[in-house]
């Protein structure tokens, strides 16, 4: 592929709008497929040729004004792609598009009733005496959950294996499920009913449900 052909800067600019759109749908596919680490290396790569084809079309604009050729369709496709680098700032970053789909996912597969049902039985749960002595809060790692009835009566509940949480602890009356791998992220429920907001003093995105729901992912 020459500089020299017209429809390079045309195809460039292409690339860098499916480049950031892909990057969108693989973030929120992200977070709602509950997966640990799927499509973050997509990000990484996009990214990187994102960067790519921006430096393409400025190499690609010297050569044009080196031989006084094709200048003006070359600066409008550097333009173009100079544009969707500003607008990224404008829409959700990576994050945010990762919370948004596990919220999405949560609230339209078990829906928010669902939610409160699993936070009130886990409640009544009893506390695991390995764990009473160290910790003020009830605290249920995934291999305690599966000698529950939790997992047969909700579909999230299931083997870390298989997707499901790490662990779920209930403290001063809100049930929070956390997800492990890179992101982590989870949910917090809180159980009666009131408004809840996240701990203050950590750095995280969050995506609320409702007053007495919301979900949060690391940075």
């Amino acid at each position: 592929m020459s500089f020299g052909n017209k429809q390079v800067p045309f195809i460039l600019a292409i690339l860098a709008l499916a480049c950031d759109v892909l990057r969108c749908v693989a973030n929120y596919l992200l977070g709602y497929s509950w997966a640990d680490s799927a499509f973050i290396l997509a990000d990484l790569i996009l990214r990187v040729l994102g960067a790519l084809i921006l430096l393409a079309l400025a190499i690609a604009l010297v050569i044009s004004l080196f031989k006084r050729q094709r200048v003006r369709l070359v600066t409008a496709a550097l333009v173009f792609v100079l544009a969707l680098k500003c607008f990224e700032y404008i829409l959700p970053d990576s994050k945010c598009l990762i919370i948004y789909g596990a919220r999405n996912r949560a609230v339209g597969e078990y829906g928010l009733d669902s939610l409160r049902r699993f936070a009130r039985d886990f409640d009544r749960l009893p506390d695991l005496e390995r764990y009473s002595f160290a910790l003020p809060d009830k605290d249920y790692g995934i291999e305690d959950l599966q000698n529950t009835s939790l997992p047969g009566t909700y579909s999230f509940v299931k083997s870390r294996k298989s997707g499901g949480p790490r662990f779920v602890s209930d403290s001063h009356g809100i049930v929070t499920v956390q997800f492990g791998g890179e992101p982590r992220w989870g949910f917090s429920i809180s159980l009666n009913g009131r408004r809840i907001d996240p701990p203050r003093g950590y750095d995280f995105v969050q995506a609320r449900a409702s007053d007495d729901i919301y979900f949060e992912l690391d940075r």
